[in-house]
């Protein structure tokens, strides 16, 4: 065989099974890495405190303890009164979950109205935010309404929905540099209704 094509083999060879190594090699270190950033974060989730407002009936896990604010709001388009309560938990990188709770003195039939009419006010706290998602959802088995806002420095997500006659909103708010969706995910799946709903 001539000398040349079996050095050029021997070659081709040789590139090929460096070739692969490095990919198996940068493969297997991706791996570990996503499961060490896995990792970390259910460490980080398996820290947050459980949280229940029997006067709200409902529980969540939050990163710490919530500050509850509460007072009275007049529906807009009517004269009806309602109970706005806050329960806020914020991080100190300025993370904030929160959980928003509107009661009405009566049941409301346009639910989806007034769900958007709340992402609208959020909206308009923000001049420069815009609407990234929005879609209509069923959340705990009641009508919701899931949607993200964006402005130029800030991200929010956001889970609303109706039971009888209250409105829950749980709400995510992040700067953009340290915005992770999954920590809205966790927040929203350990939402529970603790009055049989």
């Amino acid at each position: 065989m001539d000398r040349k094509i079996l050095v050029a083999g021997v070659g081709i060879v040789g590139f090929l099974f460096v070739f692969y190594l490095i990919v198996f090699t940068q493969t297997g270190a991706e791996g570990e890495s996503q499961a060490g950033k896995a990792s970390v974060k259910d460490e980080i989730f398996s820290a947050w405190k459980p949280f229940t407002s029997e006067k709200n009936h409902f529980s969540a896990l939050f990163p710490l303890l919530p500050q509850k604010v509460s007072h009275a709001v007049t529906t807009p388009g009517s004269a009806q009164k309602a109970t706005l309560t806050m329960y806020v938990s914020e991080s100190p990188n300025g993370t904030v979950l929160s959980v928003r709770v509107v009661k009405y003195s009566e049941e409301e039939k346009d639910v989806m109205d007034l769900m958007k009419l709340t992402m609208n006010s959020m909206m308009e706290a923000h001049s420069e935010s815009v609407l990234r998602d929005i879609r209509e959802n069923t959340f705990l088995g009641n009508p919701g309404l899931e949607f993200s806002i964006q402005d130029p420095e800030i991200r929010i997500m956001a889970q609303s929905f109706f039971k009888d006659n209250a409105q829950y909103s749980l709400i995510y708010i992040s700067k953009l540099d340290s915005f992770d969706e999954d920590i809205f995910r966790h927040f929203v799946s350990s939402f529970k209704l603790t009055n049989g709903g």
